[in-house]
């Protein structure tokens, strides 16, 4: 069996090519950010101190970026303890970038 691309086929085989290389990377926009759900807190703090900054999803659509420490933070910013659900635990204490001017009772 021979698959025609037109009359030179060149316009074809692009979009053939273009497909299997797009293939890949659709898979993994397809695949989103890591879950905390799907890991024990232990891997959910490894692998934020092995990426310093990572996003991942916490449970129904929300997905938060987590930092290693305030060195990952925007200036004003510090690094706050805060929780997320894993496999094994509810509360798992990572930490994220926060701002203390913009939390209700001022500075």
């Amino acid at each position: 069996m021979q698959m025609k691309f037109g009359r030179n086929g060149r316009h074809g085989a692009l979009i053939l090519a273009a497909l299997l290389v797009a293939a890949p990377v659709q898979g993994a926009f397809a695949q989103g950010f890591p879950s905390t759900q799907g890991m024990s807190c232990t891997q959910v703090q490894g692998l934020v101190q092995s990426s310093n900054s990572v996003v991942l999803d916490t449970g129904a659509n929300t997905f938060n970026p987590f930092v290693k420490d305030v060195a990952y933070c925007q200036p004003g910013e510090v690094a706050k303890p805060t929780w997320v659900p894993t496999r094994d635990v509810p509360q798992c204490s990572v930490a994220v970038c926060w701002d203390p001017s913009t939390d209700e009772g001022g500075r």
